[in-house]
């Protein structure tokens, strides 16, 4: 259950930060396997998993590494699917009775580069809306950043405009249609680089502004996110195969079962 505190700041802010969910045997074998993938070439990944290099679509610099589906590549990533430390939170936010994992995905981003800000709730997106009503929470969409290194001040760690998932107005500071006023993060004075450590993780509804600012420390900053939703949700990325949903205990695959009601 989330604290009266927690509740408060979620609402106000649209992320909330949790400490220590992942252990410190969680994390010594998440960044291993992360380490493997990142060697791993891109034509050697199973099932629907892929692997991007200098992925320019997200990146200011395209200097990244972006792996996709990344629950196909092994255990560790299967059992971040419904971590028992994570899942009562995806429960009171998106409050429908049954949710889906609708993609999952990890990023390692390098000395200088940032992440293009994107989202907010003008215009308004129905797959990510935030809404409150009746004394609950109801979100369509719900992403949790599992920090697999410390986030400190100028590691270029998630950013965010607080409270812009209530704006009724269209962020100032971008516009994907208008490349002429798309700021660079570093230049947005209202956007706001959160720290964590490693191990803790930053849920946010994808209605909140989001980016990056530029990792200045020459340190490597890695998070895998995994998003969920109501059951009626399609996915966002490919789906599951057949390979990684025989791996799956009966509870995971009920969240990787295709949109239904």
């Amino acid at each position: 259950m989330m604290t009266e505190e927690q509740k408060y700041l979620f609402d106000l802010q649209g992320w909330l930060l949790v400490p220590e969910v992942l252990s410190a045997g969680e994390l010594t074998v998440l960044n291993q396997e992360l380490d493997r993938l990142l060697d791993t070439p891109a034509d050697r990944f199973p099932g629907s998993s892929s692997k991007h290099e200098n992925c320019a679509d997200s990146s200011v610099n395209g200097t990244d590494t972006e792996i996709f589906c990344i629950t196909e590549c092994g255990p560790a990533f299967e059992a971040l699917i419904d971590h028992p430390n994570v899942m009562p939170y995806m429960h009171e936010m998106i409050n429908h009775r049954t949710l889906r994992m609708t993609h999952a995905y990890a990023i390692a981003r390098y000395g200088g580069d940032a992440t293009t800000l994107h989202r907010g709730r003008i215009p308004v997106a129905g797959q990510c809306q935030f809404r409150f009503e009746n004394g609950q929470f109801h979100c369509n969409m719900i992403k949790v950043v599992f920090c697999l290194t410390d986030l400190e001040a100028g590691d270029g760690g998630f950013s965010v405009i607080s409270g812009s998932h209530k704006s009724n107005f269209k962020c100032f500071y971008f516009d994907k249609h208008d490349t002429g006023r798309n700021y660079h993060p570093d230049d947005v004075p209202v956007l706001t680089e959160l720290t964590a450590r490693r191990g803790d993780i930053i849920i946010f509804s994808e209605d909140l502004t989001h980016g990056a600012r530029t990792n200045r420390s020459g340190k490597e900053r890695r998070n895998v996110y995994y998003s969920y939703q109501p059951s009626y949700m399609p996915d966002w990325m490919a789906a599951p195969s057949e390979v990684l949903l025989a791996r799956l205990t009966p509870e995971q695959r009920a969240l990787m079962e295709p949109p239904h009601y």
